[in-house]
């Protein structure tokens, strides 16, 4: 009996941590997403350069996230989206990188949900 209550506690401990967890993945997409837009709007490309590698890099830190959490397209067009994202940069292309963080905005929220501040 002991041992039931004491998986149960451990199964909802879990499913909490996991939805915080979630939230805060979401959390830091849009941060670093938030940092490039306003270093594109001060034309600081080499800033912009930099948010971009650490979208990228909060991507593979949570990949297998969203592996579990998610559809092949949705994780692959996140993919996609930081390889035109890394090309508008380099090319100084704001339309196109303001397309590009509402893109991984909109598919990070399929599979994390939205934020709760």
């Amino acid at each position: 009996m002991m041992v039931k209550k004491l998986i149960y506690m451990t199964l909802i401990l879990c499913i909490i941590t996991g939805c915080s967890a979630t939230q805060e993945t979401t959390k830091k997409f849009n941060e670093y997403l938030n940092q490039l837009e306003m270093s594109i709007q001060t034309n600081d490309w080499k800033q912009a350069n930099k948010q971009v590698k650490k979208v990228k890099k909060q991507h593979d830190k949570e990949l297998w996230k969203m592996q579990l959490l998610g559809e092949d397209r949705i994780y692959d067009n996140i993919q996609l989206s930081i390889s035109h994202l890394k090309a508008a940069v380099k090319a100084e292309n704001k339309k196109e990188i303001i397309k590009q963080t509402e893109t991984i905005r909109f598919y990070v929220t399929e599979i994390f949900g939205k934020q709760k501040d």
